[in-house]
């Protein structure tokens, strides 16, 4: 107990400063904290954390303990505000909840964890906290959070929102990553009507009046698909025009981008020129497109745009029905030349499991997981994905994979 002790001590100045209402998660922070010079750990939680700021004393790392709280999203903005930007803050809770999870991050916190924590798991907080202020201090970046997986069609009816929705249930529920699939086609969009899913209400509203799209906007707005798939869609009527500000959509994905590791866009190719800003966020452009010369045109097209407005950004084109017999088409190597580039995947025509999967309202890996469609599909995810990374330690991120 000597370490504890001389913790609880801790001098006017401190790298870390801790407030926690237990005794066993204290000792397990002091331990944690053992290698950090003049780390503080007092009982307490928000109330003697804000005593302690008022003294004017900010440390670099400031953790919580927000268990038992009547409100603790208020009590963590009060703390926020107080600390300012001097400190980096790490929530402690016994709540596994995923709207106080949201709005912590919202609000500034770097993490929130669930107790019991281990002391692995702390240090692994510890360093991620650090991380991200030296990327602060480094200067200015793309803004933290999910990436971006924009899915265009080439032409209307090359296959973009299959694309979209299985790849998304694939990386949601075959991959395990918290994904969100967003279906700007507010008026002939399928991706909920694919999962026999009622659609969103508020989207088009939303995205008409921005300053309404918020936390808690997109927590009542998502259709919940499995375990890790949350769906955004809508089913507007035909005489609403699509003229929302781009900066609308900026915001929601930003919102998005807070809550989930994978955001997948289904983006009607129309509305591609006018969101120049989200397809230079996006890491992956999903380019879907058939065999036929007048695609072939439209594929140039679109692809011209990718290099001027995204030159970083990964595009992968993807062929659909690349081996139909029904539709008068070009040969794969005909296409790569008069495009001058490579097809990445080659999606097999399989009509009657598509058929199949749209009467049951069910995503094609559960129709028929080891069709050739399917399989492909998957190679698709893994195109995007990379290879597996570690996940340690048990961050609001992992436990939210378990719900």
């Amino acid at each position: 107990m000597r370490l504890l002790h001389k913790l609880l001590d801790g001098g006017e100045s401190t790298p870390l400063a801790a407030f926690v209402g237990d005794d066993v998660t204290r000792q397990t922070l002091a331990d944690a904290a053992s290698d950090k010079s003049g780390a503080m750990v007092r009982p307490g939680g928000p109330r003697e954390a804000m005593d302690w700021l008022a003294r004017g004393i900010i440390p670099k790392l400031l953790v919580v303990d927000l268990s038992g709280r009547d409100d603790p999203l208020a009590e963590a903005a009060a703390l926020k505000d107080a600390a300012g930007d001097g400190s980096r803050l790490i929530a402690l809770g016994q709540a596994n909840d995923v709207a106080l999870y949201r709005g912590l991050i919202r609000l500034g916190f770097v993490d929130y964890l669930v107790k019991p924590v281990s002391s692995d798991t702390l240090k692994a907080a510890f360093a991620a906290a650090g991380e991200g202020a030296a990327r602060a201090s480094a200067g200015p970046t793309l803004p933290e959070g999910g990436r971006i997986v924009l899915v265009i069609g080439a032409r209307g009816g090359a296959g973009a929102s299959m694309v979209a929705t299985n790849a998304a249930w694939i990386m949601a529920e075959e991959l395990d990553r918290r994904s969100a699939l967003l279906d700007l086609d507010l008026q002939f969009g399928t991706s909920s009507l694919a999962l026999n899913l009622a659609p969103s209400r508020g989207l088009a509203e939303a995205l008409h009046n921005p300053d309404r799209i918020d936390q808690l906007f997109v927590a009542s707005a998502m259709m919940q698909e499995g375990r890790n798939l949350s769906i955004l869609s809508a089913e507007e009527a035909l005489d609403r025009a699509a003229d929302w500000n781009p900066a609308a959509v900026e915001a929601l994905v930003g919102e998005l981008r807070r809550s989930y590791e994978w955001i997948w866009i289904d983006l009607p190719r129309n509305l591609a020129p006018s969101h120049g800003q989200l397809v230079a966020q996006a890491s992956h452009i999903l380019l879907v497109t058939e065999l036929n010369l007048p695609a072939m045109r439209d594929t140039l097209r679109l692809l011209t745009f990718f290099h001027d407005a995204a030159p970083a950004t990964k595009v992968l084109l993807i062929a659909n029905r690349a081996d139909s017999k029904s539709q008068a088409g070009v040969s794969r190597q005909e296409f790569e030349k008069a495009i001058d580039a490579k097809i990445d995947v080659l999606l097999p025509d399989e009509p009657q499991l598509m058929a199949k999967a749209a009467t049951v309202g069910r995503a094609l890996p559960e129709v028929a997981k080891k069709s050739r469609l399917v399989e492909q599909l998957r190679a698709i995810d893994r195109a995007v994905v990379g290879a597996p990374t570690a996940k340690g330690g048990a961050s609001m991120w992992r436990l939210l994979k378990k719900k």
